[in-house]
């Protein structure tokens, strides 16, 4: 099996050992990286799915190894064809530092994809993170996260729904501070 390409890794099993063991393969090999990033944008919807997810794994420890694709991953994040690519890069993001032109993009996917009922709760809930963190250097997106977390909350599941109050109630805190000083 040791001659066995990242792409028949991720094409034949989804479990949990599989995805760590080829996380392993990879390490901090920024050329093994590359490819596996190649999978995670241009291979077919499972296996770029897995690869992302792998990818993912990587960041948790080394942010750096991501951060030469985020461009990209920003570039085609809606044209992705499995939701489990979108799930990978946004949890990803919630521990990424991005450059300024990078953040607005950021931003704009994620109140993009709360905003939309079609994407998954695992992407609108990494989204609601994304953006209640960001909110904490850029006090303006405050009123804005409030306002789409409101008028969805109808809409959403329990999970939704909870995460939602969660934030909106951390929202109110804030904002209580800030009027006390």
């Amino acid at each position: 099996m040791k001659d066995l390409t990242f792409e028949k890794y991720l094409s034949f099993d989804s479990s949990k050992a599989n995805l760590d063991f080829v996380a392993e393969l990879v390490g901090n090999d920024i050329t093994k990286f590359k490819k596996l990033m190649d999978l995670a944008l241009n291979a077919s919807p499972k296996v770029a799915m897995r690869a992302a997810h792998v990818a993912e794994r990587i960041s948790r420890t080394n942010t750096e190894m991501i951060t030469p694709y985020i461009d990209i991953i920003l570039s085609q994040f809606f044209s992705f064809k499995h939701q489990g690519q979108k799930r990978a890069f946004t949890k990803a993001f919630s521990r990424i530092h991005f450059t300024e032109d990078q953040l607005g993009r950021v931003v704009d996917i994620c109140f993009n994809c709360i905003d939309n009922p079609k994407e998954s709760i695992a992407v609108q809930a990494f989204s609601m993170e994304i953006l209640f963190n960001t909110s904490l250097k850029i006090p303006e997106l405050r009123n804005e996260l409030q306002l789409i977390l409101e008028e969805r909350m109808d809409e959403g599941s329990p999970g939704w729904k909870s995460r939602a109050r969660n934030y909106l109630h951390q929202l109110a805190k804030l904002k209580k501070l800030n009027e006390s000083n």
